[in-house]
């Protein structure tokens, strides 16, 4: 680890010196050979160096796309002419002068609509929308998106296609339009793929596993951002690796998924610093929120103020008034109710700033909260009634007004395309016809179209009202076909654990039989035999000396197979269990098994001095005996603790090994752990396995008296 570290801090610098070294080398190289060119070809160059040179903060950019623009209109050439004034816009927004940026892009936009210039229709198009987004005018960047989109997919270059498409999806995503959005980013994804484009796939899942975040759907969120983890790692983009893993363990964090949250987070942090990159101040965000959920408040409190520096750091005011909103909650909990205010407050102060209304209610919930705690009324409900104004009407109008304007927008559209073609078809008319013929023309096709649109609006309804009849029956026949499947699956679930009792109760029964045959119809023919041996005894003066030693001998060995075939019968049947009871049985079991393997075992047996129902302490030492048996076939464990405790309710088990554990989510349909769940349930009990892969097990079980 430590060499790859290494590694990385050489090549990081490395790389970045290389990089610039040969944007350098281009840079000389396009200098020197525009001193031989001439006409389009210089044109090219220079506004090549235009792009390469445009966020430098001097005017060389500047003079070499104004020579582009002078040399296109000298030659009439339009392509040139849009490409130069391009760059201008291009060189504005680097350096953030957006109205100037504006203007130069809506130059290009007339000049390469009236040239029917596709790509040059869709860049202007594009760039026009990141400026409107980038000045929070979120609906008319909506409007030039569309529209760049469009053409981008007239043409076929898909590889602008799906950055538009994603910035279409996060648009629609502002608006709560979740349909929209995942309509766009899908297309995202689509066009990812079309260019085969490995890192914009990835991204087009994150955006995905966000959208299904947004809407609460976390598994399906976990599922997208796992795919887009496995690209970025092979890929080795760490940086984006590491941002989505955070993003994976906020999603466990809420599937409640506690373990394999805190195992993401310790691996987002050893790749944070291994690689030096990724996003540190949402990943202590993270974090802290994780830990203020388990009421951990000292290490929220580390982690709060850690993200909170590193906001203040970046500049980030929407984070730094998240952190202060956050750690004046924290406060809270920890009763410091003058420094929840403090915070509370900077939050607010910044949100101000911002306007970012939906922390705004939050906030003044917060604050009020904390001032009806210390019986100050007043202004609790004043804070109260202002969290419920942004809530009730501040809030709800900037929603509907948005999505009343995006719904105007994409009418318009419609309207638009439809208009076009009328006008062209009216143009057309014109051109061969007097105008009483158009005039009638323009009647019959208005009546005509309109008839046209009446049918096709009916046929559509008639299809949509099929579609949605098709669609109830699909969804009844699916739920009847889930309800039979659950119906299925308790019926086999029954069967299986009726199963499992027959074959537990068939072994005892087993048992018994094979005992009392071994002490009826065995032991009868032994003592048989016994007496037949007696009677040979009272002539035993007339065997002979050698004779008589071997008669000895078999009498013996049939004293011992008689007193054999008893003990036999009477542990198969009894044993130290059934003789002694639970608490001696299991310290027998317990030296037996030590004796035979390296496993060390704690037994703890609190309170159970009297005996138990018979057939219940067999249940509870078969249980063990069973759970004893697994750990020592598959754990590999060195050491089991079993505890034993009685109380007013009943009996609480536990047995923890320090062994390999297991993954609970996949394996726990063995028959012992069958076995197991099915003598607790005859017993009307409860049991709860906790395990994990290298964090060994434990097995809770609690028996009612």
């Amino acid at each position: 680890m430590k060499f790859k570290r290494a590694i990385c801090c050489f090549l990081l610098p490395f790389v970045t010196f290389v990089m610039y070294g040969q944007k350098r080398m281009q840079i000389d190289s396009l200098q020197k050979v525009i001193v031989n060119q001439s006409g389009i070809e210089k044109i090219h160059t220079l506004n090549e160096l235009a792009w390469e040179l445009r966020r430098k903060k001097d005017s060389t950019a500047i003079h070499y796309a104004l020579e582009a623009l002078a040399l296109s209109k000298e030659f009439a050439y339009t392509k040139g002419i849009s490409d130069a004034i391009t760059r201008l816009g291009d060189i504005s927004r680097s350096q953030k002068l957006f109205s100037d940026a504006k203007n130069y892009y809506l130059e290009v936009l007339k000049i390469d609509q009236k040239n029917g210039y596709t790509s040059g229709i869709a860049r202007a198009n594009n760039q026009l929308g990141l400026i409107h987004k980038k000045e929070s005018n979120h609906v008319q960047a909506l409007a030039y998106f569309l529209e760049s989109l469009d053409a981008y997919e007239k043409i076929k270059n898909y590889k602008n296609a799906l950055i538009v498409s994603r910035n279409i999806g996060e648009l629609y995503a502002s608006f709560e339009d979740y349909g929209n959005a995942l309509k766009y980013f899908l297309k995202e994804v689509a066009y990812a793929e079309e260019v085969n484009n490995k890192k914009n796939i990835a991204i087009a899942y994150t955006n995905l596993g966000a959208l299904q975040k947004k809407q609460r759907n976390y598994n399906e969120a976990f599922a997208y951002f796992e795919n887009a983890k496995k690209i970025y790692q092979n890929q080795q983009l760490h940086k984006e690796e590491i941002d989505v893993r955070i993003r994976i363990g906020a999603v466990l964090d809420y599937l409640n998924q506690d373990t394999k949250a805190i195992q993401t987070y310790d691996t987002v942090w050893k790749l944070i610093n291994t690689y030096k990159v990724g996003d540190r101040s949402a990943f202590h965000h993270n974090l802290a929120t994780f830990y203020k959920k388990k009421d951990k408040f000292d290490s929220a409190l580390y982690h709060f103020q850690k993200s909170k520096h590193l906001f203040e750091k970046e500049n980030n005011q929407y984070g730094l008034a998240t952190s202060y909103n956050n750690l004046g909650n924290l406060y809270y909990e920890l009763n410091d109710f003058q420094k929840a205010l403090y915070y509370l407050r900077k939050s607010l102060t910044l949100q101000k700033k911002d306007k970012k209304v939906a922390l705004s209610e939050k906030t003044y919930a917060s604050i009020a909260k904390v001032y009806n705690t210390i019986n100050k009324p007043e202004q609790a409900y004043a804070y109260k009634d202002s969290a419920y104004t942004i809530s009730k009407e501040t809030a709800s109008k900037i929603k509907t007004s948005d999505r009343n304007e995006v719904s105007y927008l994409n009418e318009k559209r419609i309207v638009a395309a439809f208009k076009n073609k009328q006008d062209l078809a009216e143009a057309s008319v014109r051109q061969k016809n007097t105008i009483i013929v158009s005039l009638l023309t323009a009647l019959i096709l208005s009546t005509v179209l309109f008839f046209y649109v009446y049918k096709s609006r009916k046929q559509k309804q008639q299809r949509i009202l099929a579609e949605e009849r098709l669609q109830k029956q699909e969804l009844i026949a699916l739920q009847e076909r889930n309800v039979q499947e659950q119906k299925m699956q308790q019926i086999l679930k029954s069967q299986e654990m009726n199963a499992i009792n027959a074959m537990i109760n068939g072994q005892e029964e087993e048992r018994k039989r094979i005992a009392q045959d071994l002490h009826d119809k065995l032991g009868s023919m032994l003592s048989v035999v016994k007496i037949h041996y007696q009677s040979v005894e009272e002539n035993m003066e007339r065997i002979q000396a050698d004779s008589k030693l071997q008669y000895v001998k078999a009498n013996q060995l049939l004293d011992d197979a008689c007193k054999a075939v008893r003990e036999i019968a009477h542990n198969m049947v009894s044993g130290t269990l059934a003789r002694f009871g639970l608490k001696p049985a299991l310290e027998e079991l317990k030296q037996t098994l030590e004796e035979a393997s390296e496993l060390k075992i704690n037994l703890v047996i609190h309170k159970l001095e009297n005996r138990l129902d018979t057939k219940k302490e067999m249940q509870i030492y078969r249980i063990i005996q069973e759970l004893l048996n697994n750990i020592i076939k598959h754990a590999q464990a060195t050491e089991v603790t079993i505890q034993l405790l009685k109380n007013k309710k009943g009996i609480n088990i536990v047995v923890e090994d320090d062994g390999t554990g297991f993954d609970i989510f996949q394996t726990q349909d063995g028959l012992g752990l069958r076995t197991v769940a099915s003598r607790v349930a005859e017993m009307k009990g409860a049991h709860f396995i906790d395990s994990s892969e290298g964090n060994g097990t434990i097995v809770t079980i609690d028996v009612p008296l």
